[in-house]
């Protein structure tokens, strides 16, 4: 994975590691170095770290939201 061909952010962080095999296994192996192929700003690594660490309960489904909002309202005026 030496070229970085994945869109920016948690929604494609979230998509490919749910989606992608090299990506899943890498974020396994070394969640930082994963992160970095998306950019992800400081918030959607907390957000991220959280999850692997604690697993899904209200708090980090509530911050993971927050942290996905301002990308899905830019994306969303380019989609419908």
């Amino acid at each position: 994975m030496s070229e970085n061909n994945y869109p920016k952010g948690l929604l494609s962080f979230t998509y490919n590691v749910n989606n992608n095999d090299e990506v899943k296994k890498l974020a396994i192996n070394d969640l930082n170095q994963a992160m970095a192929l998306f950019e992800l700003d400081n918030e959607e690594k907390a957000v991220v770290k959280s999850f692997a660490e604690q697993g899904v309960n209200d708090a980090n489904w509530a911050n993971y939201c927050a942290a996905l909002r301002g990308e899905v309202e830019n994306i969303i005026p380019t989609c419908w």
